[in-house]
């Protein structure tokens, strides 16, 4: 079957009822509407004259010529594989635009992200700043600025814009459970003047004379470098804190007889430790002051114990650490000849002050090494609360120095040593 009038199947065929020609419908429509007669005859036709063919299956349309031969069919598989090629080229510098511009988005989410997290931050550090300081009645200073924040948020403290005494007045002095307007300073302060030595009920001089030694605990650090540098006691859980010169920072139960946990984080040895002090749960928290420069907090969690907080206020090795009665603060002391005040929940640092000669004097880069009046003189190597929290004791190379912790003033030094004093203690009295 093919069209009188192409010579070639047609692909939609009709038929005309006055000569039974066969014809493709659009070439005789066209016909018709120009010349009005039937191709063959020239007899007059219209288009009610035409009547459509049902074919089954359609008829195929036929190949071009261009496909009649092996060359030309080439021909066409070569320029469809070019075409191929240049839409995956044009697919492929699609997809490298839309990772780049994935990447600029997830990095300015990131910045986002980094910027509110930063603003959070100083709303509740202003918030924190005036809402005590409105509750006293006190109104803010001009001088008083939030100081600027680090940009990596890790590694260095942002010092509390609140005045240190104003804080150590409202809220260190005072109980740290029942927060009574009773002053935690007052209050211990007037139990030990009434309290008396003691005579009876504790052991005489004669009886330590006979002490032996009932048992011996094994090394419980690494044995390269050897050495337990630090030791503090938990007596209400049986406990033992230790730090090392291996870095790490062990909890030995002695009922036990096993170590418990084992703290690792810092780079360097452990210079001090010291537990918290509270008796309230099954564990207590840790610090621990290492040659990183760095002081950490390990608050007990699911596992035993786990970092908390790592405070790098000092530039120098931090060499001791101490705990004020109040059980919600602590203070640390460096090479860098400075002791600074923290926050044992949120690991804030309150502040920093630095020794009175080092203000005066050239300080070196070697572990905090001054030069004062020609002498040689390292930084603070201890440093000890008094009993009642508001006097505080720092050791350095030959001397110690007593602080007033409100008003964060030298008020004493004794000279009298020959060497560096690693450790004090202060009398009940």
């Amino acid at each position: 079957m093919f069209c009188a009038i192409s010579g070639e199947p047609p692909e939609f065929p009709v038929v005309s009822v006055k000569s039974g020609q066969v014809y493709e419908k659009r070439l005789i429509i066209k016909y018709i509407n120009d010349n009005g007669k039937e191709p063959t005859t020239d007899e007059p036709l219209s288009l009610d004259d035409l009547v459509d063919l049902k074919t089954s299956p359609k008829t195929v349309k036929p190949r071009p010529p261009t496909l009649t031969s092996i060359p030309s069919l080439l021909s066409v598989f070569q320029n469809e594989w070019d075409s191929l090629m240049l839409e995956t080229f044009t697919l492929k510098q699609q997809y490298q635009q839309v990772r780049q511009e994935l990447s600029h988005a997830l990095y300015q989410h990131d910045a986002a992200c980094r910027v509110i997290a930063r603003l959070v931050k100083e709303r509740d550090s202003a918030r924190e700043y005036v809402f005590p300081r409105a509750h006293l009645g006190v109104a803010p200073s001009a001088d008083a600025a939030v100081p600027e924040q680090d940009a990596t948020m890790e590694h260095r403290v942002r010092i509390s814009p609140f005045p240190f005494h104003l804080l150590i007045s409202t809220y260190l002095t005072c109980a740290p459970t029942h927060r009574r307007p009773t002053l935690l300073f007052d209050r211990l302060s007037k139990g030990r003047k009434k309290r008396k030595p003691p005579t009876e009920g504790y052991t005489s001089s004669d009886s330590i004379k006979e002490f032996s030694q009932v048992s011996s605990i094994p090394s419980l650090h690494a044995s390269r470098p050897p050495g337990i540098s630090s030791l503090d006691l938990d007596h209400t859980r049986g406990l033992v804190l230790t730090g090392g010169n291996d870095k790490h920072v062990l909890i030995y139960n002695r009922d036990e007889d096993k170590t418990v946990a084992t703290l690792k984080g810092h780079t360097k040895k452990v210079n001090a430790v010291a537990w918290r002090g509270r008796t309230d749960g099954d564990h207590d928290v840790a610090l621990s002051a290492g040659a990183d420069k760095t002081v950490r907090i390990w608050a007990p969690s699911e596992k035993g114990h786990s970092l908390a907080h790592s405070i790098q206020c000092h530039t120098g090795e931090v060499t001791g650490v101490t705990v004020h009665p109040s059980l919600d603060y602590f203070a640390s002391a460096s090479h860098d000849s400075t002791w600074a005040f923290h926050d044992i929940e949120t690991g804030k640092t309150y502040v920093q002050k630095s020794d009175p000669e080092s203000q005066s004097g050239w300080r070196g880069e070697l572990c905090g090494v001054m030069f004062v009046g020609g002498i040689l003189v390292y930084g603070y190597t201890s440093v000890q609360f008094h009993p009642d929290g508001m006097i505080l004791g720092t050791g350095m190379e030959s001397v110690v120095r007593i602080w007033d912790v409100k008003g964060q003033q030298n008020i004493a030094t004794f000279p009298s040593h020959t060497g560096k004093v690693r450790a004090m203690a202060f009398s009940e009295n």
